[in-house]
């Protein structure tokens, strides 16, 4: 959805860039537990066109899902999107990683 307004925005499977390309952009931000991807790709924009690859297929694991469900998932990364988007800062103070 956001492609479709203009926004780069993904999520944190795959991200394909040159090494040039992400130092430019000054990396991923060390303060940002949560929505680190988003705030990369608003930089991103700035040095060049983002481009998605719709060839390109990734699958990703439903363990987070399965574990905390759809809702509460899917209202964290908005939360984290919204405080990213407006503050520079994520909400969550870490992104445990689900195993």
């Amino acid at each position: 959805m956001m492609k479709w307004v203009g926004m780069g925005m993904v999520w944190g499977e795959c991200h394909i860039m040159t090494r040039e390309v992400f130092e430019r952009a000054g990396g991923y931000a060390d303060r940002i537990a949560a929505g680190e991807d988003y705030d990369m790709f608003r930089r991103l924009e700035r040095v060049g066109r983002v481009r998605f690859l719709e060839r390109i297929v990734v699958y990703e694991s439903p363990r987070r899902y399965r574990r905390y469900g759809y809702f509460y998932v899917t209202v964290s990364w908005f939360i984290n999107f919204l405080a990213v988007f407006f503050l520079r800062r994520s909400i969550l103070s870490e992104w445990k990683p689900v195993r």
